[in-house]
Protein backbone atom coordinates (compact mmCIF):
# COMPACT_ATOMS: atom_id res chain seq x y z
CA UNK A 1 0.00 0.00 0.00
CA UNK A 2 1.49 3.61 -0.63
CA UNK A 3 -0.45 6.42 1.47
CA UNK A 4 0.94 9.78 1.73
CA UNK A 5 4.22 9.42 1.07
CA UNK A 6 4.72 6.03 2.70
CA UNK A 7 4.60 2.53 1.38
CA UNK A 8 4.35 -1.03 2.89
CA UNK A 9 4.64 -4.33 1.25
CA UNK A 10 3.94 -7.92 1.90
CA UNK A 11 6.54 -10.48 0.06
CA UNK A 12 6.49 -13.66 -0.27
CA UNK A 13 9.43 -15.31 -2.59
CA UNK A 14 10.46 -11.52 -2.82
CA UNK A 15 7.34 -10.93 -4.94
CA UNK A 16 4.80 -8.26 -3.14
CA UNK A 17 1.34 -10.19 -2.25
CA UNK A 18 -1.71 -8.21 -4.38
CA UNK A 19 -3.55 -6.27 -2.16
CA UNK A 20 -7.78 -6.00 -1.99
CA UNK A 21 -8.67 -2.30 -0.97
CA UNK A 22 -12.02 -2.74 1.56
CA UNK A 23 -13.69 0.94 2.40
CA UNK A 24 -13.36 1.99 5.81
CA UNK A 25 -16.72 2.52 6.30
CA UNK A 26 -17.66 -1.48 5.39
CA UNK A 27 -16.38 -2.03 9.23
CA UNK A 28 -18.19 -5.34 8.77
CA UNK A 29 -15.58 -7.04 7.56
CA UNK A 30 -12.47 -4.86 9.40
CA UNK A 31 -13.00 -3.54 12.20
CA UNK A 32 -9.71 -2.01 12.99
CA UNK A 33 -8.39 1.58 13.12
CA UNK A 34 -7.40 2.84 9.59
CA UNK A 35 -3.99 3.65 8.42
CA UNK A 36 -3.23 7.46 9.19
CA UNK A 37 -0.28 10.01 8.62
CA UNK A 38 0.10 12.99 10.85
CA UNK A 39 -0.20 16.73 8.80
CA UNK A 40 3.00 18.33 9.50
CA UNK A 41 0.99 21.29 9.55
CA UNK A 42 -2.11 21.30 11.51
CA UNK A 43 -0.48 17.99 13.55
CA UNK A 44 -3.86 16.22 13.16
CA UNK A 45 -4.36 12.41 12.19
CA UNK A 46 -4.78 11.86 8.43
CA UNK A 47 -6.82 8.49 7.97
CA UNK A 48 -6.37 6.49 5.03
CA UNK A 49 -10.11 5.82 3.21
CA UNK A 50 -9.45 2.54 2.53
CA UNK A 51 -8.24 -0.87 4.35
CA UNK A 52 -6.10 -3.24 2.60
CA UNK A 53 -5.94 -6.75 2.42
CA UNK A 54 -3.72 -9.73 1.22
CA UNK A 55 -4.82 -13.30 0.62
CA UNK A 56 -2.70 -15.85 2.20
CA UNK A 57 -3.13 -19.05 0.09
CA UNK A 58 -0.46 -20.69 1.95
CA UNK A 59 -0.79 -21.20 5.66
CA UNK A 60 2.40 -20.91 7.43
CA UNK A 61 4.67 -19.78 4.86
CA UNK A 62 7.32 -17.43 5.23
CA UNK A 63 7.19 -13.45 4.18
CA UNK A 64 9.02 -10.08 4.35
CA UNK A 65 7.92 -6.80 5.17
CA UNK A 66 9.27 -4.25 2.59
CA UNK A 67 8.41 -0.62 3.40
CA UNK A 68 9.99 2.86 3.26
CA UNK A 69 9.55 6.84 3.55
CA UNK A 70 9.62 9.46 1.18
CA UNK A 71 9.47 11.82 3.78
CA UNK A 72 13.07 10.88 4.63
CA UNK A 73 15.25 14.31 3.73
CA UNK A 74 19.23 14.94 5.19
CA UNK A 75 17.27 16.89 7.78
CA UNK A 76 14.34 14.71 8.45
CA UNK A 77 16.07 10.83 9.68
CA UNK A 78 12.94 8.30 10.27
CA UNK A 79 12.69 5.05 11.38
CA UNK A 80 10.17 2.33 11.42
CA UNK A 81 9.05 -0.64 14.00
CA UNK A 82 7.82 -3.36 12.11
CA UNK A 83 4.62 -5.41 14.10
CA UNK A 84 2.95 -8.22 13.59
CA UNK A 85 -0.17 -9.55 15.39
CA UNK A 86 0.43 -7.15 18.04
CA UNK A 87 3.87 -8.20 18.87
CA UNK A 88 7.03 -6.87 18.23
CA UNK A 89 10.64 -7.68 19.23
CA UNK A 90 12.02 -4.23 20.44
CA UNK A 91 14.27 -3.35 16.96
CA UNK A 92 13.46 -1.16 14.63
CA UNK A 93 14.98 0.07 11.40
CA UNK A 94 16.57 3.65 10.98
CA UNK A 95 16.07 5.64 7.56
CA UNK A 96 18.35 7.92 6.30
CA UNK A 97 17.27 7.63 2.69
CA UNK A 98 14.28 6.85 0.49
CA UNK A 99 15.36 3.46 -0.51
CA UNK A 100 13.31 0.75 0.88
CA UNK A 101 13.59 -1.50 4.00
CA UNK A 102 13.20 -4.98 4.08
CA UNK A 103 12.50 -6.96 7.50
CA UNK A 104 12.10 -10.64 7.14
CA UNK A 105 11.40 -11.91 10.81
CA UNK A 106 11.85 -11.50 14.73
CA UNK A 107 14.97 -11.67 17.15
CA UNK A 108 14.12 -13.31 20.15
CA UNK A 109 17.20 -13.69 22.60
CA UNK A 110 19.12 -13.80 20.11
CA UNK A 111 17.93 -16.24 17.69
CA UNK A 112 16.48 -14.43 14.52
CA UNK A 113 12.37 -16.23 13.80
CA UNK A 114 11.89 -15.67 10.06
CA UNK A 115 8.08 -14.42 9.70
CA UNK A 116 5.27 -17.00 8.72
CA UNK A 117 1.46 -16.30 8.67
CA UNK A 118 0.28 -18.88 11.29
CA UNK A 119 -1.37 -21.69 10.48
CA UNK A 120 -4.65 -20.94 11.80
CA UNK A 121 -5.81 -18.13 9.18
CA UNK A 122 -8.40 -16.01 9.73
CA UNK A 123 -11.60 -18.32 8.87
CA UNK A 124 -14.31 -16.91 6.89
CA UNK A 125 -16.93 -17.35 9.85
CA UNK A 126 -14.85 -14.57 11.44
CA UNK A 127 -15.81 -12.52 8.80
CA UNK A 128 -16.79 -9.67 11.79
CA UNK A 129 -14.91 -10.02 14.50
CA UNK A 130 -11.16 -8.81 14.31
CA UNK A 131 -10.26 -8.25 17.33
CA UNK A 132 -9.54 -4.43 18.17
CA UNK A 133 -6.82 -3.34 19.87
CA UNK A 134 -6.36 -2.54 23.68
CA UNK A 135 -4.96 1.02 24.84
CA UNK A 136 -1.45 -0.17 24.90
CA UNK A 137 -1.14 -2.55 22.36
CA UNK A 138 0.54 -1.92 19.13
CA UNK A 139 -1.01 -3.15 15.79
CA UNK A 140 -3.63 -6.03 16.58
CA UNK A 141 -4.15 -9.98 15.22
CA UNK A 142 -4.47 -10.44 11.51
CA UNK A 143 -2.47 -7.01 10.68
CA UNK A 144 0.99 -6.78 9.84
CA UNK A 145 1.89 -2.93 10.42
CA UNK A 146 4.57 0.02 10.81
CA UNK A 147 5.16 2.49 12.86
CA UNK A 148 6.64 5.29 11.40
CA UNK A 149 8.75 7.75 14.46
CA UNK A 150 10.77 11.07 13.40
CA UNK A 151 14.64 10.81 15.22
CA UNK A 152 17.31 12.97 16.19
CA UNK A 153 20.88 12.15 16.00
CA UNK A 154 22.78 12.11 19.10
CA UNK A 155 26.45 12.11 19.08
CA UNK A 156 28.67 11.20 21.97
CA UNK A 157 32.68 11.90 22.50
CA UNK A 158 34.82 9.44 20.98
CA UNK A 159 36.61 7.53 23.33
CA UNK A 160 40.37 8.36 23.29
CA UNK A 161 43.65 6.17 24.84
CA UNK A 162 41.50 3.33 24.67
CA UNK A 163 43.16 -0.26 25.63
CA UNK A 164 42.47 -2.11 22.47
CA UNK A 165 42.34 -4.84 24.78
CA UNK A 166 39.42 -4.00 25.98
CA UNK A 167 36.26 -6.52 25.30
CA UNK A 168 33.84 -2.92 24.46
CA UNK A 169 36.45 -1.50 22.55
CA UNK A 170 33.89 -1.88 19.58
CA UNK A 171 31.03 -0.24 21.80
CA UNK A 172 33.56 2.30 23.19
CA UNK A 173 34.59 3.97 19.84
CA UNK A 174 30.52 4.20 18.98
CA UNK A 175 30.32 7.87 18.58
CA UNK A 176 26.81 8.05 16.75
CA UNK A 177 23.03 6.83 17.83
CA UNK A 178 19.70 8.74 17.85
CA UNK A 179 16.68 8.97 19.52
CA UNK A 180 12.93 9.79 19.22
CA UNK A 181 11.90 13.19 18.92
CA UNK A 182 8.16 11.92 19.76
CA UNK A 183 6.78 8.80 21.60
CA UNK A 184 3.35 9.39 18.91
CA UNK A 185 4.41 7.94 15.41
CA UNK A 186 3.92 10.28 12.56
CA UNK A 187 2.45 7.83 10.45
CA UNK A 188 1.16 4.01 10.89
CA UNK A 189 0.39 1.79 7.90
CA UNK A 190 -1.45 -1.44 8.01
CA UNK A 191 -2.16 -4.41 5.58
CA UNK A 192 -4.62 -7.37 6.80
CA UNK A 193 -3.88 -10.85 6.18
CA UNK A 194 -7.06 -13.54 5.47
CA UNK A 195 -7.44 -16.70 4.52
CA UNK A 196 -8.92 -17.31 1.39
CA UNK A 197 -12.16 -18.54 2.60
CA UNK A 198 -12.75 -15.03 4.09
CA UNK A 199 -12.11 -13.53 0.66
CA UNK A 200 -14.91 -15.93 -0.83
CA UNK A 201 -17.21 -14.91 1.94
CA UNK A 202 -16.56 -11.41 1.80
CA UNK A 203 -17.31 -12.01 -2.38
CA UNK A 204 -20.50 -13.27 -1.82
CA UNK A 205 -21.51 -10.94 0.75
CA UNK A 206 -20.87 -8.36 -1.57
CA UNK A 207 -22.92 -10.06 -4.29
CA UNK A 208 -26.19 -10.79 -1.86
CA UNK A 209 -25.55 -6.62 -1.16
CA UNK A 210 -25.61 -5.91 -4.72
CA UNK A 211 -28.87 -8.05 -5.23
CA UNK A 212 -30.78 -6.50 -2.32
CA UNK A 213 -29.64 -3.24 -3.82
CA UNK A 214 -31.12 -4.07 -7.10
CA UNK A 215 -33.85 -5.35 -5.78
CA UNK A 216 -34.70 -2.26 -3.56
CA UNK A 217 -34.32 -0.13 -7.24
CA UNK A 218 -36.97 -2.28 -9.22
CA UNK A 219 -39.23 -2.42 -6.20
CA UNK A 220 -38.87 1.32 -6.00
CA UNK A 221 -39.28 1.90 -9.68
CA UNK A 222 -42.40 -0.49 -9.36
CA UNK A 223 -43.69 1.55 -6.45
CA UNK A 224 -43.14 4.84 -8.66
CA UNK A 225 -44.61 3.75 -11.42
CA UNK A 226 -47.78 2.37 -9.72
CA UNK A 227 -48.46 5.71 -8.18
CA UNK A 228 -47.35 7.42 -11.39
CA UNK A 229 -50.36 5.33 -12.98
CA UNK A 230 -52.66 5.48 -9.95
CA UNK A 231 -52.08 9.55 -9.99
CA UNK A 232 -53.40 9.02 -13.96
CA UNK A 233 -56.47 7.43 -13.77
CA UNK A 234 -57.34 10.22 -10.55
CA UNK A 235 -56.63 12.86 -12.78
CA UNK A 236 -58.19 10.97 -15.77
CA UNK A 237 -61.34 10.46 -14.00
CA UNK A 238 -61.50 14.00 -12.21
CA UNK A 239 -61.40 15.66 -16.28
CA UNK A 240 -64.53 12.64 -16.94
CA UNK A 241 -66.47 14.26 -14.04
CA UNK A 242 -65.93 17.25 -15.40
CA UNK A 243 -66.42 17.18 -19.04
CA UNK A 244 -70.13 15.51 -17.65
CA UNK A 245 -70.73 18.14 -15.04
CA UNK A 246 -70.46 20.46 -18.03
CA UNK A 247 -72.84 18.77 -20.08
Amino acid sequence: MRFCGYVLEILVNDVPLPERPIKVESDQHINFEPSFYVDNITKQKVFCEMHYVVEVKVPESEFKVRFRSLKVTKDRQIRGDVVMDGEIDETCIEMYDRSFQVVNGFWRKKIHEPFKFPSNLWPSSTLTSNIPNSANQLGGLGAISVYFYEIERVKFPTVKNLNTSSKNFNYLFWNGSSKLKSYDPIAVLHIHYRSTSWFDELLNSNKNNYHRRQLRVETSAVDSYSRSNEKRKTLVGIFSLSENSSM
